[in-house]
Formats: structure tokens, sequence, C-alpha cells
């Protein structure tokens, strides 16, 4: 197996993991079957966070990373 291979399934293996417990936990806190109840707002509001922590990440590793030259 390739480092490529390896990465890509342990990155997939990851996904898989972190995908059922966000599932589950997001059923328990909203209830209700996902299809019924999601809407465009929902996602809107998704991709904000998703947006505000990938700033926040950029920030910390500019802070911890020193300027190449």
């Amino acid at each position: 197996m390739t480092k490529g291979e390896e990465f890509r399934d342990d990155a997939i293996a990851h996904f898989t993991n972190r995908a059922k417990y966000k599932y589950d936990k997001g059923q328990d806190e909203h209830g209700g079957y996902i299809v019924d109840r999601v809407d465009w707002d929902e996602i809107e509001d998704e991709v904000i966070d998703l947006y505000f922590y990938t700033r926040a990440l950029r920030e910390k590793i500019e802070l911890l990373t020193p300027p190449h030259r």
C-alpha cells in the first residue's frame, strides 16, 4: 500500500467514525428525521460556523508558524 492509499484509508475511517458520532449526537440534540427538518437556513448556519472555524484555525497556525521567506 502506498503512503497515499494509507492516508486515504485512514482519512475515510476517521471520517466514518466521526460522522456516525456527530450524526447521532445531532439526532439526540435536535430530534426528528433530518430529511424532515433540514432547511436552507440550517445549512447556511452550518456554513457560517465552518467559515469561522476555518478562520480561527488559520489564525492559530499563523501565530504558531514562523513566516516563510
